[in-house]
């Protein structure tokens, strides 16, 4: 079942500077940057730096930013995983050490 999100509205600011507004709330902003569009969500997350406007608004969508959540928590995932792995070969690595030099 998906869902359905309304799309933002926008209101460019000035030049460098447009900001969304979805279901009534606080969207993120886009600032053009160097000839690049950063979008940055209403947390103040980065989520991407686009070669143009269209596609920075894009990437604020609601619908979007919900990709981009579940990725983020999938990859968050991933890496606490790598972190446990590494600490337990490292507390191998010591034992195997300690081992070796007969202190167990």
């Amino acid at each position: 079942m998906s869902t359905t999100f309304a799309p933002a509205s926008w209101t460019e600011i000035d030049d460098r500077l447009t900001v969304g507004n979805a279901d009534g709330n606080y969207a993120g902003l886009i600032e053009h940057l160097n000839g690049r569009y950063i979008a940055t969500d209403a947390r103040g997350n980065v989520i991407g730096t686009f070669d143009t406007r269209r596609e920075a608004q894009a990437s604020l969508e609601p619908g979007s930013l919900e990709k981009t959540l579940q990725l983020r928590q999938r990859r968050q995932s991933i890496l606490e995983a790598a972190a446990g792995i590494a600490a337990v070969s490292t507390t191998l690595i010591a034992l195997a050490g300690l081992a070796t030099a007969g202190v167990l």
